[in-house]
């Protein structure tokens, strides 16, 4: 295995985008806003809004705070959806 440098960070923009679109749709099912996703998860409203929009590479820990407060799985966050 080589340690190439990826490509201008698109398969990590591709995994964000769609990590955003799970959580975007999910907020919406759940009707919450980013300042209510923040007190569910302990984490601030900047940080939500960050996620929402495929602007920062999350940790582990705050896809795992993000999954239990909209009720899914972590692994549902990389899931495209089809409905």
């Amino acid at each position: 295995m080589t340690n190439r440098p990826r490509s201008r960070g698109e398969p990590a923009l591709t995994e964000r985008l769609l990590i955003a679109d799970v959580v975007n749709k999910r907020m919406q099912e759940l009707h919450l806003t980013n300042p209510e996703l923040g007190r569910l998860t302990g984490l601030n409203a900047a940080l939500i809004s960050n996620l929402r929009n495929a602007r920062n590479n999350a940790t582990l820990d705050t896809l795992a705070r993000v999954a239990h407060a909209l009720e899914i799985r972590v692994a549902d966050l990389f899931l495209r959806r089809t409905d």
